[in-house]
Protein backbone atom coordinates (compact mmCIF):
# COMPACT_ATOMS: atom_id res chain seq x y z
CA UNK A 1 0.00 0.00 0.00
CA UNK A 2 1.44 3.37 -0.89
CA UNK A 3 1.70 5.88 1.77
CA UNK A 4 0.56 9.78 1.10
CA UNK A 5 2.64 12.57 2.65
CA UNK A 6 2.16 16.06 2.61
CA UNK A 7 3.42 19.43 3.85
CA UNK A 8 1.22 21.24 6.38
CA UNK A 9 1.47 24.53 7.02
CA UNK A 10 1.16 25.89 10.19
CA UNK A 11 -1.04 29.23 11.08
CA UNK A 12 -4.21 29.12 9.68
CA UNK A 13 -5.25 28.58 5.87
CA UNK A 14 -7.19 24.86 4.78
CA UNK A 15 -5.23 22.36 6.67
CA UNK A 16 -6.18 23.67 10.18
CA UNK A 17 -6.74 20.81 12.85
CA UNK A 18 -9.90 20.27 13.52
CA UNK A 19 -13.14 18.91 11.78
CA UNK A 20 -14.14 20.20 8.43
CA UNK A 21 -17.46 20.68 6.33
CA UNK A 22 -16.18 20.07 2.60
CA UNK A 23 -18.24 20.92 -0.44
CA UNK A 24 -17.15 17.32 -2.90
CA UNK A 25 -17.19 18.83 -6.22
CA UNK A 26 -16.11 15.02 -8.07
CA UNK A 27 -16.56 11.56 -7.45
CA UNK A 28 -15.91 8.67 -9.16
CA UNK A 29 -16.59 4.88 -8.41
CA UNK A 30 -13.96 2.09 -9.23
CA UNK A 31 -13.17 -1.20 -8.85
CA UNK A 32 -9.76 -2.28 -7.00
CA UNK A 33 -8.33 -6.08 -7.83
CA UNK A 34 -5.97 -7.56 -5.40
CA UNK A 35 -2.68 -9.79 -6.19
CA UNK A 36 -5.09 -12.70 -5.48
CA UNK A 37 -7.45 -11.41 -8.17
CA UNK A 38 -10.66 -10.45 -5.20
CA UNK A 39 -12.26 -7.17 -6.59
CA UNK A 40 -13.44 -4.48 -4.65
CA UNK A 41 -15.48 -1.19 -4.79
CA UNK A 42 -14.53 2.07 -3.73
CA UNK A 43 -15.23 5.66 -4.51
CA UNK A 44 -13.03 8.48 -4.78
CA UNK A 45 -14.25 11.54 -3.62
CA UNK A 46 -12.35 15.29 -4.36
CA UNK A 47 -13.54 18.75 -2.63
CA UNK A 48 -13.51 22.24 -3.38
CA UNK A 49 -10.22 24.44 -2.85
CA UNK A 50 -8.12 21.82 -2.41
CA UNK A 51 -6.07 20.33 -4.59
CA UNK A 52 -6.20 17.22 -6.85
CA UNK A 53 -4.21 15.30 -4.62
CA UNK A 54 -6.30 15.42 -1.49
CA UNK A 55 -8.62 13.20 -2.46
CA UNK A 56 -10.63 10.56 0.05
CA UNK A 57 -10.85 6.73 -0.86
CA UNK A 58 -13.47 4.84 0.35
CA UNK A 59 -13.31 0.67 -0.11
CA UNK A 60 -16.57 -1.22 0.19
CA UNK A 61 -16.94 -3.29 3.25
CA UNK A 62 -20.02 -6.17 3.81
CA UNK A 63 -21.42 -7.81 7.01
CA UNK A 64 -20.67 -11.20 6.82
CA UNK A 65 -24.07 -12.52 7.59
CA UNK A 66 -26.06 -10.14 5.36
CA UNK A 67 -23.96 -9.71 3.17
CA UNK A 68 -25.03 -5.97 3.26
CA UNK A 69 -22.31 -3.06 1.93
CA UNK A 70 -22.08 -0.58 5.08
CA UNK A 71 -18.84 1.51 4.14
CA UNK A 72 -19.63 3.54 1.02
CA UNK A 73 -23.20 3.26 1.94
CA UNK A 74 -22.68 5.74 5.55
CA UNK A 75 -21.28 8.27 2.72
CA UNK A 76 -24.92 8.79 2.05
Amino acid sequence: MAIKTMTVPTGGGLYTEGWHELKITKAEYGIWKSPKGEAKRYIDLWFEKYPENSNLRVYEAKNKETGEEFKIAKLF
